[in-house]
């Protein structure tokens, strides 16, 4: 983090061949300059300082070169940072979020693609100048199920959705670590255009008019959307378990993938869970872990005073979560709240 921040930055404190140390003081002096990123950061275990457990945990990805560019100063959600404690303010999503809903239905998608759905090889650049598609690595046959369950709730959450996800993922995604490096830039894949049509058709299928008049999706659009999908690179975003996740009062929702625990989770009561996201890593890239899961870690007078992480997840496709805090927020049936200064801890 610090060597692409195009800060000149320098440490003058002790030496110290504590790595968890250092890990920490380096997150601190990011978050301060503006990253965000340090937020995001998960593994299976919290960062220990001076023998007590931290808020922090260590990144699942050694040096990530994926992470975006920041604005000076752009944290401004975060109150007050101790070792073990940070007061954040975050977004809290009310409304029932069923981390063990049942499979979606897979009828939609059986429609999309009656066959095993086969994989987009990315093609690459060899050093000769050779253009080379590499093997698979994996059969399509491991995927299926996980490519086949996010292209049913793409159907399920409709046109709008969809299209916003497409536009976040080309944003967020695509340009800037697909179009790089050995790799072509992102083609379509042509034998995908009837499944393209069928994708689409299963959009329309429940879009009244004016949606369908008013979002530009067309069917070149669903064939590149699919090319997505059937990526191995994509398997990333779409993970082991997607959720659903309401976050506007009409209905509208996110999709909540790739969740990474840590060692509480084994003894996390599920009804305790909350799904919240620091007001920091609202409008950022969606490669961070944006979505902390949390379980209430102190209660006092039937009200949680503090919260420890079990898990963090990607978020994508969500609406402005801002705007509808300031829209419904204060609605006794409103399903995302803005809270201020929310302790966390280990």
């Amino acid at each position: 983090m610090l060597n692409i921040s195009g800060l000149a930055l320098a440490y003058n404190g002790d030496g110290s061949s504590d790595k968890e140390k250092i890990l920490y003081v380096s997150a601190l002096l990011a978050l301060a300059a503006g990253e965000a990123h340090p937020l995001s950061m998960m593994d299976s275990k919290s960062i220990k300082l001076d023998g007590n457990t931290t808020w922090l945990s260590p990144s699942i990805a050694a040096q990530d070169t994926t992470i975006p560019n920041y604005i000076l100063g752009s944290v401004q959600g975060i109150r007050h940072i101790s070792t073990e404690f940070i007061e954040l303010d975050m977004i809290f999503l009310r409304a029932p979020w069923g981390l063990r809903q049942q499979d979606a239905q897979l009828e939609t998608a059986n429609r999309v693609f009656p066959e095993m759905i086969e994989t987009t090889e990315p093609l690459r650049h060899t050093p000769d100048g050779v253009i080379v598609s590499p093997l698979t690595v994996r059969p399509d046959s491991e995927y299926d199920e996980r490519r086949r369950k996010f292209i049913a709730i793409c159907i399920e959450n409709g046109l709008e959705f969809t299209a916003a996800l497409w536009e976040q993922l080309k944003r967020d995604v695509v340009h800037p670590n697909y179009n790089q490096g050995g790799h072509q830039d992102f083609q379509p894949n042509a034998a995908l255009s009837v499944s393209a049509q069928k994708f689409l058709e299963q959009l329309h299928r429940n879009a009244n008019a004016e949606i369908v008049e008013r979002i530009a999706f067309d069917v070149e659009d669903a064939k590149l959307f699919l090319t997505w999908v059937t990526d191995p690179r994509s398997m990333y975003y779409i993970g082991y378990l997607t959720v659903r996740l309401q976050c506007t009062i009409d209905g509208r929702h996110a999709l909540m993938t790739s969740t990474h625990i840590n060692e509480h989770w084994e003894g996390a009561v599920f009804e305790e869970l909350q799904a919240a996201i620091p007001v920091d890593l609202l409008g950022v890239s969606c490669i961070p872990l944006r979505i902390w899961i949390l379980q209430p870690l102190e209660i006092k007078e039937d009200k949680v005073v503090s919260w420890r992480i079990v898990a963090k997840a990607l978020l994508l496709g969500e609406p402005d979560l801002m705007e509808e805090v300031r829209l419904n927020g204060n609605r006794d049936d409103a399903v995302v709240k803005l809270e201020m200064g929310v302790r966390v801890g280990a």
